[in-house]
């Protein structure tokens, strides 16, 4: 159903349905919107390649997006006693450490690493490791990738894949994976036998913190993980200033450097969440949700998450509605987001990925 997109009432927080459109001259969203059920989210994505690529933010919406295609979990409701953690989301809540979150905030992260990735079994592989000097290791301990397959078979099953990006502050770090024995290659030994997890003191096969450029780090990245589809935080949370116009240039200079067969379809979203207030900022907001990279290539989607977030905030009239702290959603929203991504995917017939080999 076409229509403009709105905020409805739902059991949960709200969700997003579509309207008739306005009379001319009123602010609307307008676009096609079909709510996902799991085994259509699963079909979409089967044989494809889709990178995430941000901040904690868009880490969140990773494991929102993945408890859903893994199991269908739209984690609106969390069943703590079966599930045996308190949330599936949020590393400072998850643990539960209470007072003693600042100064063991490291292990927190790494217990948080193993619960998390233990929801999802043998499907996800997670590259993640703090040290106790985070946040001010040299060079940085931070690692943070995560890979979720939808069948047994990475290649070609369908491959969903975390890089953290914490703009300048941390670059990506990762160890390369065999999509084929569903393993991590590691430049030491073994943490487990299983080498699903790198020894936690041992250095990343590829470290991009001295790229020369941003351009250069995003370029490095897709190489690497060679994705169809590519989910871009424009805006982040961290204090670089610019980075949006960097990744821009690279949406460019992909496109133009890429061979003429590949099809990656790039999707941006600017989610500098801590920012959003009912001030006249957020307002503005409402005005111009698209336009960003423009001219980058035709195969260019820009999400309308900044607009509908600001709409859902005067919506609700509460933050706390909307975030579970200053910068963070709550899952449902998490949840909506993926929906919005989904359509979006579906809009642009996104082509199925070409089995891969690895040495």
């Amino acid at each position: 159903m076409k229509g403009c997109l709105v905020w409805q009432d739902a059991p949960i927080g709200k969700e997003l349905a579509v309207a008739p459109q306005p009379t001319p001259g009123t602010s609307c969203i307008s676009m096609s919107f079909h709510r996902f059920s799991h085994p259509e989210a699963r079909r979409l994505l089967t044989r494809r390649r889709l990178l995430l690529l941000g901040d904690s933010v868009m880490s969140y919406w990773y494991l929102s997006l993945a408890h859903f295609l893994h199991s269908g979990d739209t984690l609106k409701t969390w069943n703590v006693s079966y599930r045996g953690h308190e949330l599936p989301l949020y590393e400072l809540l998850w643990t539960q450490v209470g007072r003693a979150w600042r100064s063991a905030q490291w292990w927190a992260w790494n217990a948080y690493y193993q619960g998390t990735n233990g929801d999802f079994g043998e499907y996800e592989i997670c590259d993640c490791y703090r040290e106790p000097c985070f946040t001010k290791c040299a060079p940085s301990s931070y690692v943070g990738v995560r890979h979720l397959r939808l069948g047994r078979d990475g290649t070609t099953a369908g491959l969903i894949s975390l890089m953290p990006w914490l703009g300048t502050f941390h670059r990506p770090r990762w160890n390369t994976l065999d999509e084929v024995g569903w393993t991590l290659r590691c430049d030491s030994y073994m943490e487990q036998a299983n080498k699903r997890r790198c020894a936690p003191k041992s250095l990343p096969a590829h470290d991009l913190a001295n790229a020369s450029s941003v351009v250069d780090a995003l370029e490095a990245v897709a190489v690497e993980l060679k994705p169809d589809l590519m989910l871009n935080g424009l805006v982040s949370n961290w204090p670089d200033r610019g980075l949006g116009s960097e990744v821009c240039h690279f949406a460019s200079r992909y496109k133009h450097a890429r061979p003429t067969d590949d099809r990656t379809l790039r999707v941006w979203v600017e989610l500098k969440t801590g920012d959003w207030n009912f001030v006249s900022p957020a307002k503005r907001r409402l005005i111009n949700a698209t336009g960003q990279c423009s001219g980058s290539g035709r195969t260019d989607y820009r999400l309308p998450v900044s607009a509908l977030v600001t709409r859902l905030m005067l919506a609700t009239k509460k933050r706390a509605w909307v975030f579970v702290d200053n910068v963070h959603f709550h899952p449902w929203v998490y949840h909506e987001l993926s929906q919005l991504l989904l359509n979006v995917l579906a809009r642009a017939g996104v082509a199925p990925l070409r089995p891969r080999q690895t040495n």
